[in-house]
């Protein structure tokens, strides 16, 4: 096996602009020259402590301000509002899923029922056109209401579901 190459004599790098000594950086700029600050100059000789004012007796203690929990119910202030609730958003969502799912099922059975799949016999004299509206109405309409209030109101005004069939 041949010997490796020797490896090239390493080169002395390019003299590239000699890395220039670190400037000297103007000498640290003396802290602005203070004046030479007078030894602590003792506090100002004040007038002998003058004895102090004979106060008046000792006042009597302001009456005891009975705090909010001793205080008679006639003399708390009355409690804050309590801030409006934000709707819960995953438990409106839980509850319009079930809702719906609920009122799909429900429906889909009545359907069956009407088309005499539960019925004995023939079952129910309904022409295939009211079938298939009902049908429509009642089972792929409630899919694309993504209110619940729209079940409500169709509930309470049937006579809006009619506007939707025809």
């Amino acid at each position: 096996a041949a010997p490796p190459a020797p490896a090239a004599p390493p080169t002395p790098a390019a003299p590239s602009a000699p890395a220039a000594p670190a400037a000297p950086s103007a000498p640290a700029a003396p802290a602005a020259p203070t004046a030479p600050s007078a030894p602590a100059a003792p506090a100002a000789p004040s007038a002998p402590a003058a004895p102090a004012a004979p106060s008046a007796p000792a006042a009597p203690a302001a009456p005891a301000v009975p705090s909010a929990s001793t205080a008679p119910a006639a003399f708390k202030a009355p409690a804050a509002p309590a801030a409006p609730k934000a709707p819960n958003g995953i438990l409106t969502r839980t509850i319009c899923f079930l809702t719906i799912i609920f009122f799909l099922q429900l429906q889909l059975l009545s359907f069956r029922f009407l088309t005499g799949r539960f019925a004995l016999g023939k079952g129910h004299p309904i022409s295939s056109s009211v079938q298939l509206r009902f049908f429509f109405l009642c089972s792929v309409r409630p899919i694309f209401d993504t209110s619940y209030r729209l079940y409500v109101s169709y509930s309470v005004h049937p006579e809006r579901a009619w506007t939707f069939i025809l």
